[in-house]
């Protein structure tokens, strides 16, 4: 499987789906670098890497391989729990930070 193919399978496995009303909090939490109000979406950096989640998908760029994929679908999926477990202590941010 590709990893494109790898990331919609693991997705759909774990039943992971950001919610928009998520996203300002993990714009907050993790600096997004570009913020959309409608449709939802929140895009940063991370390792050299450009990840913009939106409430349905994950959209990534320049990945080695499946391994890659994994971790940062595991890292991402860990920082949209936090940051929304956390809600109560962070405010969130429905702005771009360019």
């Amino acid at each position: 499987m590709s990893a494109r193919g790898n990331i919609c399978a693991l997705l759909c496995a774990s039943g992971s789906q950001v919610v928009s009303k998520e996203l300002p909090y993990l714009n907050s939490v993790l600096g997004g670098v570009e913020y959309v109000k409608s449709p939802a979406s929140v895009t940063f950096k991370n390792q050299g890497k450009l990840i913009t989640v939106y409430d349905n998908k994950i959209a990534f760029n320049a990945l080695k391989d499946e391994k890659e994929t994994e971790k940062i679908i595991e890292w991402l999926n860990r920082k949209i729990s936090d940051a929304w477990n956390k809600k109560d202590e962070i405010t969130p941010c429905y702005k771009c930070r360019r």
